[in-house]
């Protein structure tokens, strides 16, 4: 599942979008990892000069997915991610 969209807007813009409207774009591993990936990716692009960075649905970024966190808490490798 895509986290993450990205496209170039023209006039120097990049627009990245996170996606995951269903928990109002909660971070999780996955959702940092296209982030950073996309952010990477616009950073090395000499066209982009501003990344705009928006979330879908109603809500920006509600932070961490607290409940997705709870769920991985006995999984060590989750446990030190965080």
């Amino acid at each position: 599942m895509t986290t993450v969209l990205s496209h170039y807007l023209g006039d120097g813009v990049q627009k990245i979008s996170l996606k995951r409207p269903h928990r109002l774009n909660a971070i999780v591993p996955e959702l940092l990892d296209d982030l950073i990936a996309f952010l990477d990716g616009a950073n090395a692009d000499p066209r982009v000069g501003a990344i705009v960075l928006t979330g879908e649905g109603r809500a920006f970024c509600a932070g961490d997915d607290l409940k997705e966190f709870n769920a991985q808490i006995s999984d060590e490798k989750a446990t030190t991610a965080y």
